[in-house]
């Protein structure tokens, strides 16, 4: 195993295959998997690298032949300022039109040199953090390749889905819990449901997300705020099959503080698909069994 310090602190196991060292692209690979204990001092870049003259001669040689050409636009601007200058002391028109012709011309080639020297230094659309370098120093990128990833937390949103059935109980600008402790918003809510899963997709945007400590990709649990619980109506949507139906009274089963099931009655309402609405009788307490054709009242049962 070995261990680095300096630019990148991380550890890895001696290897002839070349080992990542941390995020920043370094790679090390030894000659053998035995290596003698000891300290070493890597130079970055590499200079004892076979291609670093050749790569650094050919940089430098770039940089020199771009500032030259940057200069001699430069020299050719000038010129042609000092010699309009001397022609307006007594030039005719004609002769002040074709200097001013000379110096838009000269102009334009700086502006063109400019803006390819601009095209050496990759800036980004957006602020954030940087999570991710996708290639390595040195290396040759093609047009349009990726090369960083930008995380900007300042706009972080949570995608999320809802039963179809579920659809016309949630609207937008709902109050949103995420994970317990962060804050978040209905901001749009799918037109339509998939025909296959026969759910529709939410979009929830995050209150304050610098705040918070959710991070991109990251799966979290959300509890969205009903048009019945925002109005101060405090009902539940069960399952059918949760709701037991007599001839005088509809009831659930619950699991009492003995493990047994107990009968509690309640109000239904509408139903929704293979849902039914609880609109009395039930408390966001209570532990409720998800089906009453199973069980009986009284019976003792290990709740999961």
């Amino acid at each position: 195993m070995f261990q680095t310090s300096g630019l990148e602190d991380t550890t890895g196991l001696v290897n002839t295959v070349a080992q990542p060292l941390g995020k920043k692209g370094l790679f090390i690979q030894f000659p053998t998997n035995q290596i003698a204990t000891g300290n070493w001092t890597v130079n970055i870049p590499n200079t004892q690298a076979a291609s670093y003259n050749a790569n650094k001669n050919a940089y430098e040689a770039a940089i020199q032949a771009r500032q030259s050409a940057i200069d001699a636009a430069k020299s050719a601007v000038e010129t042609a300022q000092a010699t309009l200058d001397l022609k307006n002391a007594g030039a005719t028109n004609e002769q002040i039109k074709t200097q001013e012709a000379a110096v838009e011309q000269a102009q334009a080639s700086v502006d063109a040199i400019n803006a390819q020297l601009q095209k050496t230094v990759i800036t980004a659309p957006i602020s954030g953090t940087v999570s991710a370098i996708s290639v390595k120093y040195g290396e040759l990128i093609t047009a349009g390749q990726s090369v960083v990833s930008i995380v900007n937390k300042s706009g972080l949103q949570i995608k999320a889905y809802i039963s179809g059935s579920d659809l016309e109980s949630i609207e937008e600008g709902a109050n949103v819990d995420i994970s317990e402790n962060v804050k978040g918003i209905v901001n749009k809510i799918s037109p339509s449901v998939d025909s296959k899963t026969k759910s529709a997709e939410l979009n929830i945007l995050v209150i304050d997300p610098e705040k918070s400590e959710l991070i991109v990709g990251q799966n979290v649990s959300v509890k969205i705020e009903t048009k019945e619980s925002a109005n101060g109506k405090n009902t539940y949507s069960l399952p059918l099959q949760a709701v037991g139906i007599s001839s005088d009274y509809s009831y659930v089963y619950i699991v009492d503080s003995n493990s047994n099931l107990e009968e509690v009655k309640v109000t239904t309402g509408a139903i929704n698909g293979e849902n039914i609405e609880i609109l009395n009788g039930l408390t966001s307490d209570m532990k409720i069994v998800s089906t009453v054709y199973e069980f009986k009242k009284g019976q003792k049962v290990v709740a999961q």
